[in-house]
């Protein structure tokens, strides 16, 4: 289903620095700035993965589901709302796989990115003392 990756790819360019034309209530930290470059990457990985190793009905459920669940992110007014929303839609999405051993091939491939999403994250606050 490739109206899901696209989907992705176009909500991984606006997480990756598409100016709000709204009134920002303030500029992302450089913590923010660096998190939302790992969000993107995080939703290109999401794309790929189900672009290439989801079963058609998989591709189909995850259509549904991530279209709505990342509803706030399209509706964010500001950079900062976008941060917030992108932050929480990939910690819902991907703890779960994070967390369980997967049942199928493209349960697998969503734990790899969850793993790596999560290792990326930890490191980035480290690194920024968040």
């Amino acid at each position: 289903m490739n109206e899901v990756k696209c989907l992705l790819v176009v909500l991984a360019f606006s997480l990756f620095g598409m100016q709000n034309l709204c009134a920002q209530e303030r500029s992302l930290t450089p913590y923010e700035e660096q998190y939302m470059k790992l969000a993107g990457d995080a939703m290109y990985k999401i794309g790929d993965a189900l672009n290439e190793k989801a079963t058609p009905e998989e591709k189909f459920v995850m259509g549904l589901l991530m279209s709505k669940k990342m509803e706030p992110i399209y509706q964010a007014q500001t950079d900062y709302e976008k941060f917030v929303a992108a932050e929480k839609f990939l910690n819902e999405f991907l703890g779960p796989y994070y967390l369980f051993t997967p049942g199928t091939y493209f349960e697998y491939e969503l734990q790899s990115v969850a793993n790596w999403y999560f290792s990326e994250k930890t490191k980035l606050k480290k690194n920024y003392g968040e």
